[in-house]
């Protein structure tokens, strides 16, 4: 699909371009967004060819109307089209700026619904005001419907149709002042409804016809390509579920939506197409379909929906999901079109200085596999502590005994976030970051184990295998070891070569679930090093990811974990998730609060994983007498421990690194047998192309982050 087509509103003299931005972002929708990053994502958007826009009075109440049209103002009028909504007016509201309805530090007003014609006529008019334009060239009315308003519906509709509101529609457009009229609605009953009372042009409809949805395709889509009316597909991810994200219809998603997702992506992992590119094309495939709005907080956003517009998808790949149950078997799509993008270059639009993409998406393309090593693709390089950076570099060839992977999921660790903020040791800058990896095999010699297609990880442990520690089978801490991501370029890339035996088939392992078995497998494998026996008493000290992996690894083990850390949200997590046995905040009383839960004996076998000097020598005090003390962490520093202490308690002193291929193994056992709740752990994601605008978002704790995973 080509992002300069336009395709035509039967009813009206507008043709509307294929892709469009939706603006809700600019009025802070969950999160605030700066002034300075809406101007960089509408000017990136421009620059990448986007010529659709949609807001609305109710975006912040206003804000998202105000910034886009000052930006607006200074693009030619003629190369753009625009859209607004009607059915709620704004009321001054003092000076509060109550986070309401999901907006973060909206405009001092509140919206108040009103359907009729004089408040059509007036919201009309308060749009141009706010955008500070000429004209609007659709207008939508926004949010009717029993599902938005309950039992009040049948007084706004009567407010539409008695009140003469779609009226006040018919004669905006017959006056010349705006182009089409239509509803944007989140429902598609009313729709239907609507095209009895008034010649409507379009409809933007928010997640109604999807890839996880197409109960409307007969009693809507198909009555709308016969009468000649438009849809504007919205919510095409159904709010964020289908590209990554957990939520679905503005909520977390229920089981039976997330059971679908992962059969959904199965299917897309077998074709190797990213589910996001068949959630955004499938809609499109529709004729009654003019154009799909998509969302973005970035212009390297942007970026990644272009790349999946244009990303081929095979017939085979469609047909397969109907003969699966998991699309309507009616439901229209389109032969691909190999189609060559235009140039969308992103190095002249104005990023945060901190974060620069110097790189267009570039779409797959039928070439020879030789000449592919000498395209470009694309890769985040962390030039220096708190700045990454986007680079074109070149697809590496196979060498001999390797395996080329098309990487596809890399996980975000503690290593990488220490990289990020130039305090994790045995490193030099710049460094391509990454070590959680999974991908599927592009090229092997290894056919005997892997084959042209498989799912895999990668023990990213590069090890001589002659050293002394070679020798005795613990490859983990090889004298000469190269641990990907740190002492030689990782992964958060598109393609890696490596020798054979670090790569390892993920037998019936989704993507995601692949990209984690290295940082459980530093769990297992410090659990497995403590020698832990059933019935054990366990602390576990640091709640983040790895802590977590020991704290899973040592309750499969048979042991009564408690975790102790200084977030109550991520010890609410492991209570949630992990069924410790009790967890501990950091504080005052802390060490008396241990002691009575072990009746004064403390711990058998306690494991540190915070990272923190300070931490790990307090942690000897809640060793029990001839219990085992195991280090996971690693710091910058000297450990000290009063000597009398340890050799009254006769205390086992372990350090534990990394993990082995028997550690990994165990981890993917576990993964296939349900014991691991990898889906609660993967709490975020990313794409490649937004991680320098957006890594430093995985620091902050207050966005709960546990596990993020990058999708390439």
């Amino acid at each position: 699909m080509n992002l300069s087509e336009r395709r035509p509103l039967a009813k009206s003299p507008l043709a509307i371009p294929i892709l469009g931005l939706g603006c809700s972002q600019l009025g802070g929708l969950y999160r605030d967004m700066p002034l300075q990053q809406a101007v960089d994502t509408l000017a990136g958007a421009w620059q990448q060819g986007i010529r659709y826009f949609d807001t609305a009075p109710f975006y912040g109440y206003g804000r998202s109307e105000h910034r886009l049209g000052a930006f607006l103002d200074e693009q030619p009028r003629d190369e753009f089209v625009l859209s607004s909504k009607v059915g709620r007016l704004l009321a001054p509201n003092g000076n509060e700026r109550a986070n309401g309805d999901g907006w973060e530090r909206p405009l001092p007003f509140k919206p108040v619904y009103d359907y009729s014609y004089d408040a059509i006529l007036r919201s009309h008019e308060d749009s141009l005001q706010r955008l500070g334009l000429a004209r609007i060239d659709i207008l939508y009315v926004h949010d009717i419907g029993r599902r938005t308003h309950g039992e009040r519906h049948d007084l706004h509709w009567q407010a539409l149709t008695r009140g003469r509101g779609f009226r006040a529609l018919e004669e905006l457009r017959s006056s010349g002042r705006i182009q089409a009229i239509g509803l944007g609605v989140n429902e598609w009953e009313v729709v239907v409804d609507s095209l009895d009372e008034c010649p409507l042009d379009c409809t933007l409809l928010a997640g109604r016809y999807t890839l996880l949805e197409q109960e409307s395709l007969k009693p809507l889509l198909d009555r709308c390509q016969a009468q000649g009316h438009a849809i504007v597909a919205g919510g095409v991810f159904n709010s964020g579920i289908l590209a990554g994200g957990q939520h679905f219809d503005y909520g977390a998603a229920p089981p039976a939506v997330v059971a679908k997702v992962r059969a959904l992506q199965e299917v897309c992992q077998e074709f190797a197409i990213p589910l996001a590119a068949a959630a955004l094309q499938f809609p499109l495939a529709h004729s009654a379909v003019a154009s799909a709005v998509i969302g973005a907080r970035s212009a390297e956003q942007v970026a990644s929906n272009l790349a999946w517009l244009q990303t081929p998808i095979p017939a085979e790949f469609w047909s397969t999901l109907k003969q699966r149950g998991l699309l309507d078997a009616d439901a229209p799509w389109r032969e691909p079109r190999h189609e060559a993008a235009p140039p969308f270059p992103l190095a002249s639009v104005a990023t945060d200085v901190r974060c620069h993409s110097q790189r267009a998406p570039r779409p797959e393309s039928n070439v020879h596999p030789d000449a592919m090593r000498s395209l470009p693709m694309l890769t985040v390089i962390c030039e220096k502590p708190g700045l990454l950076v986007s680079r074109d570099t070149l697809k590496p060839a196979r060498g001999e005994g390797e395996t080329l992977i098309r990487i596809r999921r890399v996980g975000v660790c503690g290593t990488d976030l220490h990289i990020y903020e130039g305090n994790q040791p045995y490193l030099e800058y710049p460094r391509v970051m990454g070590h959680e990896i999974s991908g599927v095999v592009e090229e092997t010699d290894d056919s005997g184990r892997l084959q042209a297609g498989d799912i895999v990880y990668v023990v990213p442990y590069l090890s001589c295998g002659q050293c002394i520690a070679c020798r005795q089978g613990k490859t983990n801490c090889c004298t000469k070891i190269a641990v990907l991501g740190v002492h030689r370029d990782g992964a958060l890339t598109e393609y890696l070569s490596l020798p054979d035996r670090f790569v390892f088939k993920a037998e019936g392992l989704t993507l995601d679930q692949a990209a984690m078995v290295e940082f459980l497998a530093i769990g297992a494998h410090a659990v497995r090093r403590s020698g832990l026996g059933q019935a054990q008493r366990v602390l576990v000290v640091g709640a983040g990811p790895i802590g977590m992996a020991a704290a899973i690894f040592a309750g499969i083990a048979g042991a009564q974990v408690t975790v102790l850390d200084t977030r109550s949200d991520r010890l609410e997590f492991c209570r949630q998730h992990l069924q410790v046995a009790a967890t501990v905040t950091v504080g005052d009383g802390d060490k008396d609060e241990l002691a009575r839960l072990t009746d004064g004996d403390f711990f058998d076998v306690v494991f540190d994983a915070t990272g923190n000097a300070r931490a790990i020598e307090r942690g000897f005090e809640f060793v029990a007498h001839a219990g085992s003390y195991v280090l996971i962490s690693v710091v910058k520093d000297h450990i000290r421990f009063a000597d009398p202490e340890f050799h009254k308690r006769e205390t086992t002193l372990l350090g534990s690194r990394n993990a082995t291929a028997e550690d990994f193994q165990h981890v993917e056992r576990c993964l296939r047998e349900g014991l691991i709740p990898d889906q609660a752990l993967n709490t975020h994601r990313l794409q490649l192309a937004e991680l320098p605008s957006r890594f430093a978002e995985l620091l902050d704790p207050a966005r709960g982050v546990v596990k993020a995973i990058v999708e390439i």
